[in-house]
């Protein structure tokens, strides 16, 4: 776990929370955003703590769907 962990899994979260609340779309088209997102934040500098995210996508749907806040989010992941 580090800084840059942290970053972007609260990013990644703050994504999923827009997609999930507002454009309603599915956990598959979540993990795309993701990884478009992960590619503009940091390329292969960030490509594990990315695919540990999208791996865990639909937890991190059912946490935002239920209000979890983004930190304590990451924090349950071991990104922050």
């Amino acid at each position: 776990m580090n800084a840059t962990s942290c970053d972007v899994c609260l990013a990644a979260v703050d994504l999923v929370h827009a997609e999930v609340n507002v454009a309603n779309v599915t956990a598959a088209v979540i993990g795309n955003a993701v990884m478009a997102l992960c590619a503009v934040f940091g390329g292969h500098f960030v490509r594990k703590e990315c695919s540990f995210i999208v791996e865990h996508i639909e937890e991190i749907v059912g946490f935002v769907k239920n209000g979890t806040k983004p930190q304590v989010i990451c924090s349950d992941l071991h990104l922050c």
